[in-house]
């Protein structure tokens, strides 16, 4: 793989490479459709991923179909994770307050290993009344719910905070809880904050 060869990562096509990272694979009409991108450039942008070897391409039918390479993913992975929250959080303003709160707060970080955004403000559906949902995994219930406090506080928006222990988290996982599963796995409802 040679990741100069998709250099520079231009928003356009960072937006490809999240679309394809979030659906798994993705074909060229679809791909237009969801980012908007002019078909030619769309094109031309796949044509240098697949030449750099970041994407491989496979036909299904009448269809191209557009993917990761096997290699440097969890380096793609992480890059496309934070480019996804980055896109997220900086848009909004009490989203922006919750990630300067989370970082400037290291004992939250430290007892939690997991903290997840999803709803409306993942989704796009924001309304004047909505609030902010987070799924938080820590043993320390009574230490989130005062963060929460204080934050909502600070936002001007409720925080509505779901609360899971590790254990309880991995065996809900497990066992494919509807709730948790569709925050955890499906990448355009989730945002990885901790």
């Amino acid at each position: 793989m040679n990741i100069t060869g998709g250099l520079p990562f231009t928003q356009n096509k960072l937006e490809v490479l999240l679309e394809i990272y979030a659906e798994g694979e993705d074909y060229l009409r679809n791909l237009e459709k969801k980012t908007s991108i002019n078909p030619s450039l769309l094109h031309r942008i796949l044509r240098a991923f697949v030449q750099a070897q970041m994407l491989k391409v496979q036909q299904k039918g009448k269809e191209v179909y557009y993917s990761f390479s096997e290699g440097d993913t969890p380096f793609f992975t992480c890059f496309l994770e934070r480019y996804y929250r980055d896109k997220i959080v900086y848009a909004q303003e009490p989203l922006r307050v919750i990630i300067k709160l989370l970082e400037s707060n290291k004992d939250l970080s430290s007892f939690c290993e997991r903290v997840y955004l999803f709803g409306s403000f993942v989704s796009g559906g924001v309304r004047k009344e909505s609030d902010i949902d987070m799924l938080f995994v820590s043993r320390q219930r009574v230490k989130i719910i005062q963060w929460c406090r204080e934050a909502s506080v600070l936002t001007g928006r409720t925080i509505n905070p779901l609360i899971y222990t590790p254990k309880q988290f991995d065996r809900d996982l497990q066992q494919r809880e509807a709730l948790l599963s569709s925050i955890v796995q499906k990448i355009k409802n989730r945002v990885i904050l901790v």
